[in-house]
């Protein structure tokens, strides 16, 4: 979906991913293609192999065990698991 130049409707579609989204189900590794994901839903509780998040600080999530339905929130570029699920929601 473009902009519309109205920041509280863009706001909200990409809130409710106007922008589309990546579904990954397995071990593959997952790239943005241009940009970033602002946000990781997981539906399932899912462990995280690899993550990449420009604007992240303090412990890594490398083998952290994600909670069925957690959302992570930021600027993530990459993303690889070892188990479970992930829906990306694009930039």
């Amino acid at each position: 979906m473009a902009a519309t130049g109205n920041t509280t409707l863009d706001a909200q579609s990409k809130e409710f991913g106007g922008s589309g989204f990546t579904f990954e189900s397995g071990t593959t590794a997952i790239t943005a293609p241009a940009g970033t994901y602002y946000a990781a839903y997981f539906p399932e509780d899912t462990v995280i192999a690899a993550i990449t998040a420009t604007n992240s600080s303090g412990d890594t999530l490398v083998g952290e065990t994600m909670p069925k339905e957690s959302v992570i929130y930021g600027d993530i570029t990459a993303i690889t698991l070892t188990s479970g699920s992930v829906f990306l929601y694009k930039n």
